[in-house]
C-alpha cells in the first residue's frame, strides 16, 4: 500500500465559487493535487488498486466527500459565483472523468490490461 493520504473534496474545492477568506488559487492547487492522486490510483496494478483501496481509509473518504459536495450539471449557480476559466473548467471535467473511472473500476469483477 502506497502512502498517498487522497485529499477530502469539500465544497470550498469548487473552483466556481468564491467565498471569502478562500484563495482561487488554493482550490486549483486541490483540485490539481486531488487529479494526479486519482491518476496514480488508477494507473495501479490490479493487486496494488485493490491493496490501496481495501487498506488506505483514505481512498474512501476522497470517493465518499466528492459524491456528497462535487457539483452538478443540475445545481443551481451560486449568486456571485465566478465563471470557470478554460483551464479550470477542464480541471473539473478532468477530475470527475477520474472519480468516474475509480467507481468504474471497483464495479468491474475482472479488468483487462487495456481499460486502465
Amino acid at each position: 500500500v502506497q502512502d498517498v493520504n487522497f485529499l477530502v473534496y469539500l465544497p470550498s474545492d469548487d473552483v466556481r465559487l468564491a467565498p471569502d477568506g478562500l484563495d482561487v488559487q488554493e482550490r486549483l492547487d486541490a483540485m490539481i493535487m486531488l487529479d494526479q492522486q486519482l491518476r496514480t490510483l488508477l494507473c495501479m496494478r490490479l493487486g496494488a488498486f485493490w491493496s490501496q483501496v481495501l487498506f488506505d481509509d483514505s481512498v474512501m473518504v476522497m470517493l465518499d466527500s466528492y459524491l456528497r459536495f462535487a457539483p452538478r450539471f443540475f445545481d443551481a449557480r451560486p449568486e456571485g459565483a465566478a465563471e470557470m476559466g478554460d483551464d479550470e473548467d477542464l480541471l473539473a471535467r478532468r477530475v470527475s472523468r477520474r472519480m468516474f473511472q475509480v467507481w468504474y473500476r471497483l464495479s468491474q469483477a475482472k479488468e483487462n490490461l487495456h481499460e486502465f
